[in-house]
């Protein structure tokens, strides 16, 4: 809607017809304004927490956090009909009895009913075993677990530093179905020896089968091993 400009003089008597055209303008004034300003809803992060866990294990509570850039108009997690008050914050889930992967989805709208969704994910993995000690008598479970390091993973690429002392090896074990491992120390590439492959069950009680490496030669000291 126009407004033509009056130029009313000290004196004048605004009749009605005047004063709604300028409140009319007024309010068309600070509707474009509020459409220059306007932005879309986006939701910039989304993640779980714990976002990993390890195979065999029973994850019985997440918490879900997500950051937006504004207060949403509604929102859903999978569906279900959310109250979200503010543009960052959290969802506590509890009760839950996940042992595989699962992804959530976070779905929301905007008052001119823009939407925007994330997912966030649990991963269910096996761990990679490293660390350095002397040859066992038997290569086991128990040796595996007893090394320094056990980290959840869903790669066999990982760099890492030991300090092997004397008549120490430097181990790693993943699982078998990571594929074969090549080992770079000192920007040389091998060093290491696949010495076997077992059937290992870890912490939480699920059976994988794992290839072992050990360097070949002990009291190697403070190494940086990249493995690819």
């Amino acid at each position: 809607m126009s407004y033509t400009k009056q130029n009313f003089q000290s004196g004048d008597t605004l009749y009605a017809t005047a004063l709604n055209a300028m409140d009319n303008q007024i309010a068309a004034n600070a509707a474009a304004i509020a459409d220059l300003q306007y932005t879309p809803l986006a939701i910039s992060a989304f993640s779980a927490s714990p976002s990993q866990a390890e195979l065999g294990s029973t994850v019985s509570s997440v918490t879900l956090s997500y950051t937006m850039n504004k207060k949403p108009e509604s929102a859903t997690l999978d569906g279900s009909a959310q109250t979200i008050s503010q543009a960052s914050g959290s969802i506590s889930l509890t009760g839950l009895s996940l042992a595989e992967n699962k992804t959530w989805t976070l779905a929301a709208t905007d008052e001119k009913s823009a939407s925007a969704s994330k997912t966030a994910t649990l991963s269910f993995l096996n761990k990679a075993h490293y660390g350095a000690a002397v040859t066992p008598e038997t290569i086991n479970s128990s040796f595996l677990l007893s090394l320094a390091n056990g980290v959840l993973t869903a790669t066999r690429a990982r760099t890492f530093s030991v300090n092997a002392g004397a008549n120490q090896y430097i181990w790693y074990a993943v699982p078998a179905s990571f594929g074969a491992c090549a080992f770079t120390v000192g920007g040389f590439l091998g060093g290491f020896t696949k010495v076997i492959t077992i059937t290992h069950t870890n912490s939480s009680g699920r059976q994988a089968s794992y290839d072992i490496y050990r360097s070949d030669n002990p009291g190697l000291g403070e190494t940086t091993v990249i493995v690819s």
